[in-house]
């Protein structure tokens, strides 16, 4: 057994000395504990008590003591008066220490065991050998590219180099986000580098990674900490977890990328992570009697009213329940380094039940009421839960993370995809905001702190964000530039790509997944994904303008560039009996199955076309299944399939995949399938709040791609006016424009009115998601 000695509260962390007890004997060391297993739940009657006091005993006779009671989580001792006192609370709810009085958490050995999951999944996703060929996703890809080439390595090293405490380069500063998200920027830089190299070499990007990686590792701690805060940061502010979820993700796509130290790095930094006092041993009871759903835990910030999310220094639970906490753990485990460690702090500590049984039970009040924080990063968690669920086989995970999936689906997810929720303000069942006219990020977090004025200035930012966010008592806090309701953040349509790939992969068959992913990708990713390497736009606004796009290292930046980079994964899949073919798009891509190496082409204009054709060559005869994705909007169906011009027995069907039986297919010779997947119009009436009666607003699909009304805007409405057609039959007035774009439709008989895809608007003209349509 281990303890650990902080100094004396309130200044932890400030020096640490470790205390070896075996038989009643302790012995002082300064090398870090071996780490701890989470003990079972503490007396819930009295969750923060002192149990025991000893007097003239010395500090090693007090150690034994703890070690002696169960109940005993950690101790207090003070040399002066040779007192001991035993308490059933940690470091963090230590809220009045005594004078002159050490404090020492109790430890318990890590399990390193490595993990074998208990579920696998069913289809492998590629992180190689896929290429994007000329159409809008290799656009988007080779603007991200353009976008990452811009940072800058020295920059991004900056904190590194000043928490380790080692020389920054003249030209080194603080980079936006960075000011404040400590250490974040050069996770935003990974995340997308790594994903972009996994499938395109660039010699320049490629050696921006590794010198990231290994300024990373030159600043590393003996303890194998890695970031950039301060370490004892871990315990009071919820930034760090935003921090070590990003680049624990940059690691880990660098690791598949080929980096060779960035797998270990990350191993190294959650050793420490799920080693550290920092971290509660527990956490106490929910307050009121018994855990009732929604009430609100111990340990959060006392200042904090209902749903108001808090920033800065605060206790408990919000450490890690803006929910970023988990993820970096639940990836980690899945890698060929993952440790048992890593899921046992994660179902002692962090899991939290209550918030289950409401997903189980359909309370919607769990994703927008949820204590105390709601937001689109609450996905980050849903992810988190579905990976423990293929670590443990526990099939509760599972059950709550599809009651998750269906209430964002239906209940927050916009037409097209973007999500329907965002920090800071409530936002109900099908509110559905629409009109935000933030067109750029909140002034205070444009990253403009320098020094020597940083550290006012960030703990400006802190208090300007935690001021403009939601008063649920009041209607009066505007904290987003002029509306309390933003809407669509591109992170929550990122973190519904990496939900929906998850259950794909669980669910192979189930369209439904990949159908979800596919919106996003057409109609969120590339509509903020700016062209040139101009950055990424933070909401998706669906009424009047875009927003500008950001180069500041933003959240959104962050993951925008983490999905772009990753583009060419969601096209194919395997199983270990043959080819799935997800999303259509020009592309090529290999894999190997039963040992036989197999190439894979796509040729389609989509989605300015609807022919596919799928070409598959394998280097030797090998018995392969093909599913090929018939998607829920195809407008003409039953689907004729073709192999090698010859129509197979059964067509294909909306919303399902075609499944061609398992045969032996040729060596070196190319076999053929074609089908043709038509578009058409699909209307979705506006419920939201954001009404203009006595009119009604409508908005238009064609097949997966989200269009936008152009022209005919009227000033009294604030977005575009459509008059005299029957809003639920398009079909009737919207026409091909003749301009030699597929996806554009003029309005019959109305000058200037044009639809076109969302994706393809930049920062002109004005347009809407939602007109008003009037008969």
């Amino acid at each position: 057994m281990t303890f650990r000695r902080n100094a004396r509260l309130p200044q932890l962390g400030a020096s640490a000395l470790l205390l070896l007890c075996v038989g009643g004997i302790c012995i002082a060391t300064a090398q870090d504990p071996l780490s701890f297993f989470l003990p079972p739940q503490v007396n819930t009657s009295a969750w923060y008590a002192d149990f025991a006091y000893f007097y003239n005993v010395n500090v090693s006779e007090c150690a034994s003591a703890c070690l002696s009671a169960a109940e005993c989580v950690s101790f207090s001792y003070s040399a002066t008066v040779l007192r001991c006192v035993l308490s059933n609370y940690t470091m963090l709810y230590q809220l009045q220490p005594y004078a002159d009085y050490d404090y020492y958490q109790r430890l318990q050995p890590r399990n390193d065991t490595l993990i074998q999951p208990a579920v696998q999944y069913l289809l492998t996703v590629p992180t190689s050998n896929v290429v994007l060929g000329s159409g809008v996703l290799l656009d988007a890809f080779n603007s991200n590219l353009l976008y990452l080439l811009q940072h800058s390595v020295a920059d991004m090293l900056y904190w590194y180099n000043k928490r380790a405490g080692l020389p920054n380069p003249p030209n080194a500063s603080s980079f936006g986000w960075d000011n404040w998200v400590t250490g974040s920027y050069v996770g935003e830089f990974l995340m997308g580098a790594g994903g972009t190299l996994r499938f395109q070499e660039n010699a320049t990007l490629r050696a921006m990674v590794d010198a990231s990686i290994a300024g990373i590792k030159a600043a590393q701690a003996d303890n194998g900490f890695i970031m950039a805060f301060p370490e004892d940061q871990i315990w009071y502010n919820n930034l760090p977890d935003y921090t070590t979820s990003w680049v624990t993700h940059g690691l880990l796509e660098a690791s598949i990328a080929g980096n060779p130290d960035a797998l270990g790095l990350s191993r190294d930094n959650l050793d420490w992570f799920n080693n550290n006092s920092y971290i509660p041993l527990f956490l106490p009871p929910l307050s009121g009697v018994g855990e009732l759903p929604g009430d609100k835990p111990v340990g959060y910030d006392g200042n904090l009213t209902d749903g108001s999310p808090g920033f800065g220094e605060a206790s408990g639970h919000l450490i890690y329940m803006i929910t970023q906490g988990m993820i970096h753990n639940t990836r980690m485990a899945q890698t060929k380094l993952g440790r048992q460690a890593d899921v046992d702090i994660l179902q002692k500590l962090f899991k939290e039940d209550w918030w289950l049984r409401q997903f189980i039970e359909g309370n919607l009040s769990a994703v927008w009421q949820r204590e105390y924080f709601p937001h689109n990063y609450e996905i980050t968690s849903y992810e988190a839960y579905l990976d423990l669920y293929v670590i443990t086989g526990n099939a509760t995970f599972l059950e709550a993370m599809l009651g998750a999936w269906k209430m964002i689906h239906d209940n927050w997810e916009h037409v097209g995809g973007s999500i329907a929720i965002n920090e800071g303000a409530w936002y109900p069942p099908q509110s559905y905001h629409i009109d935000y006219e933030g067109l750029t990020e909140p002034a205070f977090w444009r990253g403009q702190c320098v020094a020597p004025d940083l550290d006012a200035c960030k703990a400006e930012q802190l208090k300007q964000l935690e001021h403009g966010h939601h008063d649920h008592d009041h209607d009066d806090h505007v904290g987003w530039g002029g509306s309390t309701h933003p809407t669509g953040e591109t992170c929550g349509s990122v973190f519904w790509v990496k939900f929906n790939q998850r259950f794909h992969r669980l669910f192979p068959t189930d369209e439904v997944y990949v159908a979800e992913i596919e919106k996003e990708i057409y109609n969120v990713g590339l509509a903020n994904i700016a062209p040139g390497g101009a950055g990424v736009r933070y909401f998706t606004n669906l009424n009047k303008q875009k927003q500008t796009p950001t180069f500041k290292s933003t959240c959104c930046e962050g993951q925008g560039t983490r999905l772009a980079g990753s583009l060419p994964e969601y096209l194919y899949s395997y199983s270990a009996g043959g080819l799935f073919v997800d999303m259509y798009a020009p592309s090529t891509m290999s894999f190997v199955l039963n040992g036989v190496p197999v190439a894979v082409e796509t040729i389609t204009q989509f989605p300015y076309g609807s022919a596919v054709e799928i070409q598959v060559t394998p280097a030797a005869d090998v018995a392969v299944e093909f599913n090929f994705r018939i998607p829920s909007w195809v407008a003409a169906y039953p689907v004729p399939v073709s192999q090698n011009g010859v129509p197979l027995p059964s067509p294909g069907f909306a919303g399902s995949y075609y499944e061609v039986p398992s045969q032996v297919l040729p060596g070196k010779k190319t076999t053929t399938f074609t089908f043709d997947l038509a578009m058409g119009f699909r209307v979705t009436k506006y419920i939201g709040v954001d009404q203009l009666p006595p009119h009604s607003r409508y908005a238009y699909e064609y097949g997966p791609i989200l269009l936008a009304a152009t022209g005919g805007w009227s000033t009294a409405l604030d977005t575009v006016q459509i008059q005299g057609v029957d809003a639920l039959n398009p079909q009737n007035w919207l026409v091909p424009a003749g301009d030699g774009n597929a996806l554009h439709f003029k309005v019959v008989n109305q000058t200037g009115l044009l639809f076109v895809p969302y994706f393809e608007i930049q920062d002109t003209p004005l347009f809407a998601v939602y007109p008003v349509i009037d008969p």
